[in-house]
Formats: structure tokens, sequence, C-alpha cells
């Protein structure tokens, strides 16, 4: 319970590594992470996702896909110019 948590949590950092080390839950990286945010997750206005939930995928870097291909790909065409 949130009211339970009020007696270990002294700072962000506290709250920070309870939702995630203790509670297995995913949060955004913690200078993005505001005590605003964490709040709300721990109200229940925001829904967060738990370690097991997240599905990493590793996306292969390509060459041909760099802005600057991609843009002068778009630009040399006639219907997306």
């Amino acid at each position: 319970m949130a009211s339970d948590l009020r007696n270990f949590v002294r700072s962000k950092e506290d709250l920070y590594v309870i939702l995630t080390i203790e509670g297995q839950l995913h949060l955004p990286p913690y200078d993005e992470c505001t005590m605003e945010f964490m709040r709300d997750a721990l109200s229940g206005k925001k829904r967060l996702l738990t370690n097991r939930e997240l599905a990493p995928v590793n996306v292969p870097r390509f060459k041909e896909f760099s802005t600057v291909n991609l843009y002068k790909a778009a630009i040399a065409d006639e219907e997306l110019r």
C-alpha cells in the first residue's frame, strides 16, 4: 500500500529503487522519471508494465536506413515531394 511506503521512502531515489528492484516494474530512466509520475503510478492513474511483460527487441542497424539516405530518396520521389 502507498501509505505503508511512507515509512521507507525518504527520497526520489528510494521510491525509484522500490518500484524497479523490489516491485520489478518498468520505469523511465531515473533522470526522466518525476515524483509526480511515480505518485500517479502508485495511485493507479498510470499503469506500469512489469519486467516480465516487456519484449526486448534488437533492431539491426543498416546504413541504408540513415536519415540522410531516406531524405534523399524522399526528395527524389515525385509523389512524396
